[in-house]
């Protein structure tokens, strides 16, 4: 993982009331909020006995561990353990760890690295802090390496062949290689057709700001590169963001891990830019919004998911593929996290391993 970012870990409307358990970035946490609404985020394990704090309650302001009913403010603070008595003196070191929240956008945000490093903004776009009325969500898990699956979205030259078959993506290419002066009936006819040869990148543009990447390219026919193409644009935002746009939709979505086997993808689809111009009304731009992404998740996504199962090694890395021109971005993204996790340097965060608490130093140079 890159250190010193902030990284969406859950939609804001799946935290409620009682404290819930997550996995992110290597670690367990729970995550709760207090009665003003604010989210907290600590690790999952009592420093008492290990137990889960995840399958405790709130009091008041406090997380209630289940096993002794020792509580803990949002600081990390005990304030009560009953077994003492309310006039006991508690030890300084029973304290839990508390880790930088945020809450905005509809995400909860979670701060990996140097507690001490202030940094303010977010890395999210204006297209998705202001997303359309009739944007949808979905989040999934999918058990690749984070990665694996940036790559597959910083490019779209792999979907004539990983997605043959699949009738709605013939008809997305129907539209994408649409051929000027031909009908739309002489063009969804020849969809299939046009769909499979629609595979030479062409034009590609690429500009490398900070910690951001934008890519512009054309998906072409090689025989017909003038009439038949279709322009993509693609950011990228470290650490985890893809954003995609063309003349047919709006999308971004986050990979952030879970884990060095698991990742969590937040998907955020704005529009289908045909309806938004034809003004169909927003409840039915809506309704094909969320069917869009789950078509997404049970079609495409599953498609691609078949094909990184199988990549070694599961981490990319600069020099361990074997890239080709139309990889640039691909390239850039990975020389861009490499240079990421140097700029941060060595840090540490506690970990604990076979139920012991212990420091361990997370090497930037590790296989995360």
């Amino acid at each position: 993982m890159i250190p010193n970012q902030w990284y969406p870990v859950l939609d804001t409307s799946q935290l409620r009331q009682r404290p819930l358990a997550l996995r992110r970035l290597g670690l367990d946490l729970v995550l709760w909020r207090k009665p003003d609404g604010s989210v907290v985020i600590q690790r999952d394990r009592c420093p008492h006995k290990g137990a889960q704090l995840s399958r405790g309650r709130i009091s008041g302001s406090e997380i209630e561990c289940p096993y002794h009913g020792f509580r803990f403010d949002a600081a990390g603070s005990c304030l009560h353990a009953p077994c003492l008595g309310s006039g006991a003196r508690i030890p300084s070191g029973l304290r839990l760890e508390t880790l930088r929240a945020r809450d905005q956008h509809g995400w909860i945000w979670l701060w990996y690295g140097d507690p001490e490093l202030n940094r303010a903004e977010l890395p999210i776009l204006p297209e998705l802090i202001h997303p359309p009325t009739s944007s949808a969500r979905i989040t999934y898990d999918r058990p690749i390496h984070y990665t694996r699956y940036i790559e597959s979205i910083l490019e779209f030259y792999h979907v004539p062949w990983v997605h043959r078959g699949r009738w709605y993506n013939e008809l997305d290419h129907g539209a994408i290689g649409s051929v000027r002066g031909k009908s739309a009936l002489w063009n969804l006819v020849n969809a299939r057709r046009r769909y499979f040869k629609m595979t030479k990148v062409g034009n590609p543009r690429c500009e490398v700001h900070e910690e951001r990447i934008d890519y512009w390219f054309d998906m072409v026919m090689e025989n017909d590169p003038e009439h038949s193409r279709f322009p993509w644009k693609i950011v990228f935002v470290a650490p985890c963001l893809v954003y995609v746009e063309n003349d047919l939709f709006r999308a971004g979505q986050w990979m952030t891990p879970i884990d060095d086997e698991n990742t969590h993808v937040m998907a955020h689809w704005l529009e289908y830019a045909p309806l938004a111009r034809a003004g169909v009304p927003r409840i039915v731009q809506g309704a094909f919004s969320k069917l869009t992404l789950l078509m997404q998740w049970l079609g495409q996504d599953a498609q691609d998911y078949r094909v990184m199962q199988g990549q070694r090694p599961r981490v990319s890395d600069v020099g361990v593929n074997h890239f080709v021109a139309a990889d640039e971005l691909n390239s850039r993204y990975l020389a861009l996290r490499r240079a990421l996790k140097r700029k941060a340097g060595p840090h540490r965060l506690e970990v604990l391993e076979g139920g012991d608490e212990r420091d361990a130093s997370l090497s930037v140079g590790g296989a995360s």
